[in-house]
């Protein structure tokens, strides 16, 4: 199904019946990868999930969004799809981080808040961190003289070995950037 929120065009799925159970995936993936929870929890509950903005099938913004921009976002679909009495939400990775944030912002209230390999806790002194960060610093001085193409495959290569999900999404770039800063814990 599809409907219009926010003057962007996003799609989502909803079956079952019963108490509203919302499924929110992560960076980069879709609805689609909640595929079999869904039809097992549709047994009992509605179940709801949905491409966030700029993933499957939903148009992405055209601006620099941040995790309150997709915490809005969730509360103003779901009242537009009549669905704001949740009995639970079930966030993977970014989508859990973007819960949390919806929560802590009273705009979804959820008698169950269920976390998959949640993200949003940001480890200032992170190892990983600084590797990502000494990757992309490199990576553009040394590839700044390269053809656009051959740089961009470097640059997949370079992200990919240091586990980033940066360029999975290149039209969300900054949006990820911004997204991935922000610490849950300061809500």
């Amino acid at each position: 199904m599809q409907v219009v929120v926010n003057s962007l065009l996003t799609h989502y799925e909803k079956v079952g019946k019963g108490k509203i159970v919302l499924l929110v995936h992560g960076w980069g993936d879709s609805q689609l990868t909640y595929e079999s929870l869904q039809l097992f929890l549709a047994k009992d509950y509605s179940v709801v999930s949905l491409d966030l903005p700029g993933f499957g099938k939903s148009q992405a913004p055209n601006t620099v969004w941040e995790l309150g921009d997709y915490s809005q976002f969730l509360h103003d679909f779901l009242n537009k799809i009549t669905a704001n009495d949740l009995y639970a939400a079930i966030g993977h990775s970014n989508g859990g981080a973007l819960l949390i944030n919806a929560v802590a912002h009273e705009q979804l209230k959820p008698s169950k808040l269920i976390l998959l390999a949640s993200a949003g806790i940001r480890d200032k002194d992170s190892a990983r961190k600084f590797l990502i960060k000494v990757v992309a610093k490199t990576g553009k001085v040394v590839t700044f003289w390269l053809p656009r193409r051959y740089r961009r495959k470097l640059q997949e290569l370079l992200y990919g070995a240091a586990g980033s999900d940066m360029l999975l999404e290149p039209h969300l770039q900054e949006t990820f950037k911004r997204t991935v800063k922000y610490d849950i814990q300061n809500d």
